[in-house]
């Protein structure tokens, strides 16, 4: 299952060693996301207007990204790449990012609509269990909520997290890159969660120092809460700008190396797809 996912991690690692051009490239798309945290520090039609602006400019940088990513598996890179995969596929890319939102927010409706039917279907079953058995079925009905909360968000994720990377290195459309995304997660199943999982691992590994260094180490449940709280707190230049640039740093050094893997991983399955299909 690890196999192709933990050699594709090696060959990305390796591709970011020789072109170390593609942090450049990403520190600007990382810089969109600081800009949009320090915007909290206004407030007001700052905020709205950060948002904009990183949601107008992040298809562009994310298209410029994966073209350097994919031209830098292949051998060299450069910036001209960022200017000419973003402009290329920068309009495919918006409407996929609007047609993601659309689909993420029926998931979301229906999961409410889902929850409330089993929710007061439970309960109108359970008003006819008293004492033990009513709280062990309970128990069950939520475990059962949790485990398909998970599903129906995990799955969707997990099915359609190539989609940009199909625009830009197969050359799709808007929504077909959602097909195609689903197909190749289809076709390499086992794979492709072994690729998330690494991934997802990597993410944690970094998070996790990077919270403990902007709120300390929690030793206590108190100590977490608070922590949290710190978090997702007031809105100043003391808590927003040191997360802004420990946020840039981090997040150009990481998503660096997680883009690189999951070009790679996708080009390496997909050009045995292809060369199986042509044999």
């Amino acid at each position: 299952m690890y196999m192709g996912a933990i050699s594709a991690l090696g060959t990305a690692a390796g591709t970011l060693r020789r072109n170390p051009i593609v942090f450049v490239g990403v520190f600007f798309l990382s810089a969109v996301g600081s800009l949009t945290t320090l915007g909290q520090v206004r407030g007001g039609l700052v905020v709205l207007g950060t948002g904009l602006a990183a949601f107008l400019l992040s298809p562009f940088l994310t298209g410029g990204v994966l073209g350097m990513a994919e031209e830098a598996t292949a051998g060299g890179t450069s910036l001209s790449t960022l200017l000419s995969e973003g402009r290329a596929n920068y309009l495919t890319l918006l409407l996929a990012t609007i047609i993601q939102f659309v689909l993420f927010g029926l998931v979301g409706v229906l999961w409410v609509i889902g929850l409330l039917v089993v929710l007061l279907g439970g309960g109108v079953a359970l008003g006819g269990i008293g004492g033990g058995a009513g709280a062990g079925a309970a128990v069950g009905i939520g475990v059962v909520v949790a485990v398909l909360s998970v599903l129906v968000f995990f799955l969707p994720i997990y099915f359609v997290q190539f989609y940009d990377v199909a625009i830009v290195v197969s050359d799709t459309g808007s929504w077909g890159a959602f097909k195609r995304s689903f197909g190749f997660v289809r076709n390499h199943l086992l794979s492709a969660l072994g690729y998330t999982i690494i991934a997802q691992a990597i993410n944690l590994l970094v998070l996790l120092p990077t919270f403990w260094l902007l709120y300390g180490a929690p030793l206590s449940l108190a100590a977490v809460r608070t922590a949290a709280e710190q978090a997702a707190g007031a809105a100043t230049a003391e808590t927003l700008v040191p997360l802004a640039a420990v946020s840039l740093v981090v997040g150009t050094l990481v998503s660096s190396l997680l883009v690189t893997y999951r070009v790679t991983y996708y080009t390496s399955l997909a050009n045995d797809e292809a060369g199986r299909t042509a044999a």
